[in-house]
């Protein structure tokens, strides 16, 4: 009995593997709130963002993140950003969901690092992208 339950185990895990599945891995310090870490990371997105603005989620639809931007602090954009979620896969060239997509809540105002992914913005759990409410130290790093 205990043998098939192993067995059985082994092949989901092997299933999972299979459907291209990624698992999120971040550095501690993206995710640091304070100290030289946090400070070092603020520096480290902003100058690899291609977009950073301030913006609230107004809409999304499958992969996609709808902005309506009320700042930007670096890169050129509009009044509006469409964010793509998911990992772009370099064997087949599609976009990959993975368990770093960063879930943005509808309404709520963002400090998001927008990173160029295969030609089109986007931006994940692993970055320095935040509630805009939990942002005064990357605000007053960036500002300064």
């Amino acid at each position: 009995m205990r043998t098939a339950r192993l067995f059985f185990l082994g092949l989901l895990a092997t299933a999972c593997m299979s459907h291209g599945a990624l698992a999120c891995v971040c550095e501690r310090e993206a995710l640091a709130d304070s100290g030289s870490a946090a400070e070092l990371a603020v520096g480290h997105d902003f100058e690899r963002a291609k977009v950073v603005f301030i913006g609230r989620m107004v809409s999304h639809t499958g992969v996609e993140q709808h902005f309506e931007v009320a700042r930007v602090l670096k890169g050129d954009t509009t009044g509006a950003i469409v964010l793509h979620q998911g990992a772009i896969d370099a064997d087949t060239g599609t976009r990959v969901l993975t368990s770093c997509e960063y879930e943005f809540e509808l309404g709520k105002e963002y400090l998001v690092y927008a990173f160029d992914v295969g030609g089109s913005l986007s931006t994940s759990y692993c970055s320095r992208t935040r509630l805009l409410d939990r942002a005064e130290l990357d605000l007053r790093l960036i500002e300064h």
